[in-house]
């Protein structure tokens, strides 16, 4: 019974997903993280049933305790939906943008969701811990296992564009930085609230023609909530490595000690850089930093964090730590209207729209995410307006 409350949780929590303001504050990345914990849950659920059966008051109580906070899971998302997603859907480019703006002015009620999401998350951590001493065991659903190895990260915002107004400055800065023949391996850190553009402008730098040349190999890792010190470290292997498929699934199947001692010992004698997108925990950077060698003169680690004291357990160093500034009333009208008139800011958006529109911009409180969501939702709609 427990399995059925908790495949209703999961699908409901996809099915939010689907929702174009989750793309907003971080909440869509919370709602993700808890959908992809109950999914792994289920897998241990078989084992916990069968010593229910048993008798084991233990186990009993901890079933009780997923079923009740499933229930709150789905509870948090009816009222999002009531809330916050119900505001009509009317026909005509104005009412689009109303509609819209009174998205954005719901960011609040957003925010309280997602805090009660992350409430949630940390309450099935608890949960999840106990089981190891309760003696449940993963009996693995095969769908679910595939799909965590299939897709153990996604793109988390695929809205976001690489051409982000008022990044110029911190590109170069950033660039500078990078290319310094420091004697000691430097953590370079992107510090920022969820939205600003870490991964954006972390893109930019690695994708850039002079790191290209600079660094003998570029890796790049995208890290979750829940880290994965394998995955994170495969992802590493595979693009300083070159690996073939069949190479990377024999790297898939190292144990984590014997995959950190291959990654060391392969880029200590490189001049590498390394991005670690998206780091939540100090415990998460010691995880990886295992892996990550003096290597030669020069090289460099790029961290995006929310975090100043995960940037801070990364290199101490204040003056490696870089916190890209809001967007202005004008550099977030320019990045609205390029996502969603292609550039067209006088004859995409009429002036009787402008006031509206900047409105509703303004809200986005100089977040380029929440600003590239909302102009890629209208460059959706323009075609049927």
């Amino acid at each position: 019974m427990v399995d059925v409350v908790v495949s209703f949780a999961v699908e409901k929590l996809g099915d939010a997903l689907i929702s174009e303001t989750f793309f907003l504050l971080g909440v869509r990345t919370k709602v993700e993280g808890l959908r992809d914990e109950l999914k792994r849950m289920k897998c241990f659920l078989k084992d916990a049933d069968a010593k229910d059966r048993k008798g084991d008051e233990r186990v009993r109580n901890w079933i009780k305790e997923i079923r009740n906070l499933a229930h709150d899971a789905e509870d948090v998302i009816d009222t999002y939906i009531l809330k916050v997603d119900s505001i009509p859907k009317t026909e005509g480019i104005r009412n689009f943008l109303s509609r819209k703006l009174l998205m954005v002015r719901n960011m609040g009620r957003l925010h309280k969701v997602g805090n009660e999401i992350l409430a949630i998350q940390a309450r099935l951590k608890a949960i999840s811990d106990s089981r190891v001493a309760y003696g449940i065991k993963d009996l693995g659903d095969n769908e679910t296992n595939q799909s965590m190895i299939q897709h153990p990260q996604r793109n988390r915002h695929p809205h976001v564009e690489d051409d982000v107004v008022g990044f110029e400055k911190h590109t170069e800065t950033l660039l500078t930085e990078l290319m310094k023949d420091e004697k000691r391996r430097c953590v370079v850190s992107i510090v920022g609230v969820g939205g600003l553009g870490k991964t954006t402008l972390a893109k930019k730098i690695y994708n850039h023609d002079s790191v290209k040349s600079h660094f003998e190999c570029c890796g790049w890792s995208s890290i979750s909530q829940q880290l994965n010190v394998k995955d994170a470290l495969g992802e590493i292997a595979r693009k300083c490595m070159t690996l073939s498929d069949d190479e990377f699934g024999k790297i898939n199947k190292m144990k984590e000690d014997h995959l950190i001692e291959k990654v060391y010992k392969y880029l200590q004698d490189k001049l590498y850089f390394i991005v670690l997108d998206d780091v939540w925990e100090s415990a998460h950077w010691d995880s990886l930093s295992l892996a990550l060698p003096t290597g030669k003169r020069g090289s460099k680690v790029l961290l995006t964090t929310r975090k100043e004291d995960v940037a801070s357990r990364a290199d101490p160093d204040p003056s490696l730590q870089f916190q890209p500034d809001l967007l202005n009333d004008e550099e977030s009208w320019e990045l609205f209207c390029r996502k969603a008139f292609h550039n067209a800011v006088k004859d995409g958006c009429s002036s009787d729209l402008e006031e509206l529109g900047r409105e509703m911009v303004r809200k986005c409180g100089g977040l380029p995410l929440g600003i590239c969501v909302l102009g890629g939702l209208l460059a959706g709609r323009r075609s049927n307006i």
